[in-house]
């Protein structure tokens, strides 16, 4: 199936960030094949998208917070893509999604790797209705489907969805003790859970750790995460019943994190994920000046299969109640806690 995966792109939510990804995914040395050029413009003239994007948040009065928004479309090595199809479906894609219908996209198509892919830089204002982009988690779902359907109709595969890991079950002593709310290893595995909703990569998992009280040891040479708990108790991560707990996985998740292009697997921390990345979005007040993020291409698809890749960061709306569909903001009393103790987990 087609895939919407969520990374943290923050550092680049200015209008400077915004000309710079523009910039980047039209570059002749990479959008050019046989002497044509592929990028084009849904909504907008791509040469003007930058000032055009600005103008319609200036109309609306929607300058500050998220900019754009930036996701891709790509084809495995080995693929039956050729520059013309890709670029083809990928107008397709952009102009029929409903969810997409008055948004400004400049889709330009990179052929200078062996694994063909379209990027879509996005207005984060819709030009005709004015409001920002947000979407739902079912509505990413229907994104999802729609890109397969898509890519199916043009005769191509799509990603199929990986097994599930099994999963250890808890002895019946650990059970009792967990039931009763006596078992030190389950308050271990829920603090784990509550880092997980808040940590962007390792280090800043174990700062989250040692702030409940907790230990932890992990190091490149060693097979193992070691968890010493408050009240003493040491336990490995292949003890903790789940296989989502293993440094694998853990490490795997992390990468997913930071880089929309890492392999698409399943981790197991994904309902742990959409709580991190929508802290993120509640904390999007201020955006960051400094733009030293590369944006790099992706990786070969290690499957031969196309798929949607979308860097749609922070989007999923919660249920809270959303005035004029523009911002969500954490009350300030919880953020200054939040500075001065941590994430409130």
């Amino acid at each position: 199936m087609a895939v919407i995966h969520f990374i943290n792109s923050k550092k680049a939510q200015t209008a400077v960030g915004m000309r710079a990804v523009l910039n980047y995914t039209m570059q002749d040395k990479k959008t050019v094949a046989d002497g044509k050029k592929f990028v084009s413009g849904i909504n907008c003239i791509p040469a003007s998208a930058h000032s055009e994007f600005q103008t319609t948040k200036r109309l609306f009065h929607k300058e500050t917070g998220r900019q754009y928004y930036h996701f891709v479309q790509s084809f495995a090595p080995g693929d039956a893509v050729t520059p013309e199809l890709a670029h083809e479906i990928a107008l397709r894609f952009a102009s029929e999604c409903e969810k997409l219908k008055g948004f400004e996209i400049v889709v330009s198509t990179h052929c200078d790797r062996d694994h063909i892919h379209s990027h879509f830089v996005m207005n984060s204002v819709n030009s005709e209705t004015g409001k920002k982009f947000h979407i739902s988690e079912r509505e990413i779902d229907l994104l999802m489907q729609g890109s397969d359907q898509l890519i199916q109709q043009y005769g191509l595969a799509v990603i199929t969805p990986q097994p599930k890991q099994k999963k250890s079950s808890l002895s019946a002593r650990e059970y009792r003790s967990a039931y009763k709310g006596q078992s030190w290893k389950s308050r271990l595995m829920f603090a784990i859970d509550q880092a997980m909703c808040y940590a962007d990569d390792r280090a800043n998992f174990i700062e989250l750790m040692e702030r409940q009280g907790y230990q932890v040891k992990w190091t490149r040479d060693r097979k193992y995460i070691t968890y010493t708990t408050p009240e003493g108790f040491k336990c490995r991560d292949n003890k903790l019943h789940e296989d989502k707990y293993l440094k694998g996985n853990m490490e795997a998740e992390f990468r997913i994190r930071v880089d929309v292009f890492e392999d698409i697997i399943e981790t197991d921390w994904e309902r742990e994920r959409r709580r991190y990345f929508e802290s993120v979005f509640e904390d999007e007040e201020d955006p960051v000046v400094d733009i030293a993020e590369e944006f790099a291409d992706p990786p070969p698809i290690g499957v031969e299969a196309g798929f949607l890749v979308a860097d749609l960061t922070n989007i999923i709306d919660d249920d809270r109640k959303i005035e004029d569909s523009t911002t969500m903001r954490r009350p300030r009393k919880q953020k200054k806690n939040e500075q001065d103790y941590g994430p409130v987990i």
